[in-house]
């Protein structure tokens, strides 16, 4: 990926995880809860320190300025996007207005915080998703020279080194008061309402290994655009019930229903084509294959898209730029971490609409299990519907809208995620306390 682009998108992920913070904190208001007024400033503050002095005024004086002198097509977009940067600054000012005598209304702090929040993301993957290709296909090698030195260069008043470290000061006093599940490692959560319309519904689900009883009357639904968890210990049938979503193992007993269509009568390779896409335990990955050819691959549903596909695949790219590096190495030889990418960006080119994660963050370091997690709640915050399994069951019901615990192939507890998380037999028993 073009280290300038990559220096805006990692920007982007620190501003999203920041935001991340600003929201949770609107969702207590929400609920009537008084958020911690000095976390809500200090997030305002950064919000002001790095997008005001740093990202915006760089991406204005260089990139955008760039891109419009190369070509008439894109100005429209530019303009379109410094508004928005005018835009974002006036909501923000808003915001700020309702907290300045100290003790804010509630539901007008939610109401101004939710408008800034949804205004930023969405400038984000509007950049992402426009101006990112349309940069890579207009500016000249010398142009990046530039931009990319201008982001180098730490004496710059405004860009500089001094600016830098006054919101990593800031970023590192958040880190330390928004404690799990509020803080920075992918942990806080957009909630979708518990009775979301159901985009899966299983019903008294049964499945069997022979004569051994892997699943049994499993019934559960996962609505759309939420995340829904799958816990429990080795052994429960998790995996199982995974792979008879998806047509790998079958069932032998009850109905499955996806968008109200009956499972049973649709093959595994038609539940891709209708928007079911599985991410195996172990990742596996087409090892002798190159990373690209593994998220081609991703697409072989989509025959009659080819322009389509490419974008798809950049976007990808985007996401996890190490990919886009090693586009041309063998999968195989990529790390456990890369190859969790990897898996992830190759379910994403069939453009599902229910995702199957298998433990995701098996074998994965910390950092590593951040990162993953951050991807999977930005899918989701971009309306994609999640059915997780995870071992990290505290990481993943903080996460979740709604989770579900499997032991021995039956439900044996379910609620929302952070009601279950707080259960005191389900924290006996998969929580370790």
């Amino acid at each position: 990926m073009i280290k300038a682009l990559e220096k805006i998108q990692a920007e982007h992920r620190s501003m999203w995880q920041i935001l991340n913070v600003l929201e949770e904190s609107t969702n207590a208001a929400r609920r009537g809860d008084a958020p911690e007024w000095g976390l809500v400033n200090l997030v305002l503050e950064y919000l002001e320190t790095f997008i005001d002095q740093v990202h915006h005024p760089k991406e204005d004086k260089y990139l955008f300025s760039a891109l419009a002198a190369r070509s008439e097509v894109t100005r429209d977009l530019i303009e379109d996007l410094q508004g928005q940067h005018e835009q974002e600054a006036e909501r923000l000012g808003r915001l700020r207005a309702v907290l300045i005598d100290g003790n804010p209304e509630l539901k007008a702090f939610a109401e101004a915080a939710e408008d800034y929040i949804d205004f930023q993301r969405k400038h984000m993957r509007q950049e992402e998703g426009e101006l990112f290709p349309l940069a890579r296909e207009h500016l000249i090698e010398a142009d990046w020279r530039e931009i990319e030195d201008a982001f180098a260069d730490n004496r710059d008043p405004v860009f500089g080194e001094h600016t830098h470290e006054k919101y990593a000061v800031l970023r590192s006093r958040i880190t330390v008061l928004a404690q799990p599940p509020l803080g920075l490692g992918g942990t806080s959560v957009t909630r979708v309402k518990a009775d979301a319309e159901p985009l899966l519904e299983l019903r008294g689900v049964s499945a069997h290994y022979g004569r051994i009883a892997a699943l049994r009357g499993v019934s559960m639904q996962v609505g759309k655009g939420q995340l829904v968890a799958l816990v429990g210990s080795n052994g429960a049938g998790k995996t199982t019930l995974l792979r008879t979503i998806s047509g790998l193992q079958a069932s032998s007993d009850g109905r499955m229903l996806f968008e109200g269509r009956d499972l049973s009568k649709i093959k595994p390779a038609q539940r891709v084509a209708a928007g079911i896409a599985h991410v195996p335990e172990g990742r596996q990955v087409f090892a002798t294959l190159s990373v690209e050819d593994n998220l081609a691959l991703g697409a072989y549903s989509r025959t009659n898209e080819r322009a389509a596909v490419r974008r798809e695949i950049d976007r990808i790219y985007d996401i996890f730029p190490v990919l886009r590096d090693k586009r041309k190495v063998p999968a195989g030889t990529l790390s456990g971490g890369q190859q969790q990418m990897l898996a992830i960006g190759r379910a994403m080119m069939a453009k599902p609409r229910l995702m199957l994660l298998d433990e995701p963050s098996m074998g994965l370091s910390p950092l590593l299990v951040s990162e993953v997690f951050e991807v999977i709640k930005r899918l989701q915050q971009e309306g994609m519907t999640i059915l997780i399994v995870e071992q990290n069951a505290a990481a993943v019901l903080a996460l979740a809208d709604i989770g579900y615990v499997l032991e021995s192939g039956e439900i044996t507890h379910s609620g929302e995620g952070r009601v279950l998380r707080n259960n005191e037999d389900v924290k006996r028993a998969y929580l370790g306390i």
